[in-house]
């Protein structure tokens, strides 16, 4: 419910002036939480490539380390066979 109490009342309804301050008032603070909300998602974002990228680098490092096992394993077994 909305909180009528902020306006002053008149005969026909409420002093325009009272509304116009409140209408700006509340539009201010929402242009306020948007700007807020946007650098945090851009900053989130950048955030996310950077550990996408990790990730990808981590990923690859995992796999050359599995080639690396394979391979000594295979080199191992050659040797034992020799």
């Amino acid at each position: 419910m909305a909180d009528f109490s902020k306006f002053r009342s008149s005969i026909n309804g409420f002093h325009r002036a009272d509304v116009a301050n409140y209408i700006e008032t509340i539009s201010a603070e929402h242009q306020a939480a948007l700007l807020k909300l946007q650098k945090e998602n851009e900053s989130l974002s950048k955030d996310l490539q950077t550990l996408q990228a990790d990730l990808e680098q981590q990923i690859q490092r995992g796999d050359d380390l599995q080639q690396q096992l394979e391979d000594t394993q295979t080199a191992l077994k050659s040797t034992e066979e020799a």
